[in-house]
């Protein structure tokens, strides 16, 4: 092999949030780098969320109240909010509404199904961490490989758009240093998380998460 794919390769980190026994990733979405204000951070989230897993019907503005309050009552930047801070106060938000018991009660199951879920299981431990490791700034010094076979699709696009959120952020706060080419992000099979869409158009019957995120990865690159 050619001696230098040789060197590159032996700098190479792997990761594999689905096998915590290789190499395991812990990444807290919640965290706030400095620098960043606090809704930006929530309304990115927010159209990470609505890009990764359909929600209809009032779910996006109760996403939205929760990360909100989340935040409220964890207001100390060096002990953040982590994804079962927010499940906890999702159900308590939903539970403080006054609708009626049947539109409730599809609530709280839309929650089970699409938020909770990521307190469980391979997401779950991904998740639920206050702090990324390794230390997210480090990843973005050397050349990785973040390996997401074997996740639920769902799940997999989930962390790839809080990743890739999380680069955004990090270059929107950390200063240019000379000329050149700054970074390379490749998201192998990008069809699965952004598919072939038009604009994404708000629709409570029938939300589009594919066309949320083809919009969010769009803005992403153009911010960058």
């Amino acid at each position: 092999a050619d001696p230098a794919i040789r060197r590159w390769a032996k700098k190479l980190r792997i990761l594999t949030p689905n096998l915590d026994h290789v190499s395991p990733l812990r990444f807290n979405p919640l965290a706030i780098m400095p620098g960043i204000q606090r809704d930006e951070h929530i309304e990115s989230l927010l159209q990470c969320f609505q890009g990764a897993m359909p929600m209809g019907g009032p779910l996006p503005a109760l996403l939205w109240e929760a990360l909100d309050t989340v935040y409220r009552l964890h207001p100390d930047p060096a002990d953040p909010p982590v994804m079962s801070d927010l499940v906890d106060v999702l159900e308590r938000v939903i539970n403080s509404k006054n609708y009626s018991h049947d539109i409730k009660s599809n609530l709280l199951g839309a929650l089970q199904v699409r938020v909770a879920m990521l307190t469980r299981g391979t997401i779950g431990k991904v998740f639920q961490c206050a702090r990324c490791v390794p230390d997210f700034a480090e990843l973005m010094r050397c050349q990785a490989i973040i390996e997401l076979d074997g996740m639920m699709e769902e799940h997999a696009c989930l962390l790839t758009m809080f990743l890739a959120n999380a680069v955004c952020e990090y270059f929107r706060v950390t200063p240019r240093t000379g000329a050149g080419l700054r970074y390379v992000l490749g998201i192998e099979e990008a069809h699965v998380l952004v598919g072939r869409t038009g604009e994404a158009t708000p629709s409570e019957s029938n939300p589009n998460p594919k066309a949320y995120a083809a919009r969010f990865i769009t803005r992403m690159l153009a911010e960058m």
